[in-house]
């Protein structure tokens, strides 16, 4: 995996075209409400699912901060709309993390400023207690459940 860390199937692909989000510059996929904080899984069916609209407006800011946060320094410029990716060297310094025992790097997740729950939650720090809108949490983490379950109930019966 490490010399070749290309997949034949793609997540990030499967979900951008899911109408989950768009991909950003740091080649991860980004929801409104979750920006790239969450964790993607694919199930492959040949059941009749109403399709989602896929989103027109691209959410990446272009602010440039996984480019710049990033340790690995495996982006680079190329001129267009998305970041050149050395996965090698991506992969490689996960596996140095990793190796260290160490949980893999995600920096470019925890700097990406898209998502609604950036107002909770900026980058590696979780705002003070004081600047915690409760109520919003607590509807946020409901509309998770909420979706969870129902995936689930549509998916197993």
């Amino acid at each position: 995996m490490v010399k070749n860390p290309n997949a034949a199937f793609s997540h990030v692909i499967a979900g951008y075209y899911a109408g989950v989000g768009t991909i950003g510059d740091s080649h991860n996929l980004l929801s409104k409400e979750f920006g790239p904080r969450m964790r993607l899984v694919s199930i492959i069916t040949d059941l009749d699912i109403p399709e989602d609209e896929m989103l027109e407006k691209n959410l990446c800011l272009h602010c440039k901060k996984c480019m710049k946060n990033c340790p690995s320094k495996c982006f680079s410029e190329n001129g267009k709309d998305i970041y050149k990716m050395d996965k090698v060297v991506c992969t490689e310094y996960h596996v140095e993390l990793v190796n260290q025992h160490h949980w893999p790097c995600g920096k470019c997740v925890s700097v990406c400023p898209v998502g609604e729950d950036m107002k909770v939650y900026r980058g590696s720090e979780i705002v003070s207690k004081e600047g915690i809108n409760t109520a919003k949490v607590l509807v946020l983490n409901l509309k998770i459940k909420n979706s969870y379950n129902k995936l689930k109930m549509d998916v197993c019966g």
